[in-house]
């Protein structure tokens, strides 16, 4: 349903797809910094030459569980690098996981990670993978409200609503949000 939205998908968790994603996405980024560069500035805004790029993974967890330690090491590596220079170029992720614990989310790609959220965690260390140690306040984790989240930018966690929408609902919000 969505995929008209995106420029490029990947399926699975095979190594050589995900690599040669991650590498393409890195020369775009070091192609906008030559760029950024030019123009003397720290930021790169988004326009019609240079939109707004997200890579999303739905399922981080698999990306640490693709091919051999050494793959797994060059995936991660080029997924922190991807953090860490697309920021100032329009370059950004959304990293999604069923199981965040710190093996899924090493804390050195999370620190890269602007911001976060923590939809229905199930304890404390799940929460803190995600946002931090200490990022968040206990009895916000025990809201029954559907759709309640953790958000933080780095700092302490603050609760956010975000709200389900049925298949049918989905296009109508897609057409009006690109009028």
């Amino acid at each position: 349903m969505w995929s008209q939205r995106f420029n490029r998908l990947v399926l699975g968790n095979e190594v050589e797809p995900t690599v040669a994603l991650l590498t393409e996405l890195l020369a775009e980024v070091q192609r906008r910094a030559i760029h950024l560069a030019t123009m003397q500035a720290a930021t790169l805004r988004p326009n019609t030459d240079f939109p707004w790029i997200v890579l999303v993974v739905d399922e981080w967890a698999e990306i640490g569980a693709v091919g051999d330690n050494k793959e797994r090491l060059q995936i991660n590596t080029l997924l922190r690098r991807y953090l860490s220079l697309g920021r100032a170029v329009g370059c950004t992720a959304i990293l999604c996981t069923q199981r965040p614990t710190s093996d899924v989310i090493d804390v050195g790609t999370r620190a890269l990670t602007t911001h976060r959220f923590a939809l229905k965690c199930g304890d404390r260390h799940q929460a803190e993978a995600i946002l931090g140690v200490g990022a968040f306040v206990p009895d916000q984790l025990r809201s029954a409200t559907p759709g309640r989240a953790l958000w933080s930018d780095g700092g302490p966690a603050s609760a956010v609503q975000f709200y389900n929408l049925t298949d049918e609902q989905i296009p109508s919000v897609l057409h009006s949000a690109f009028l």
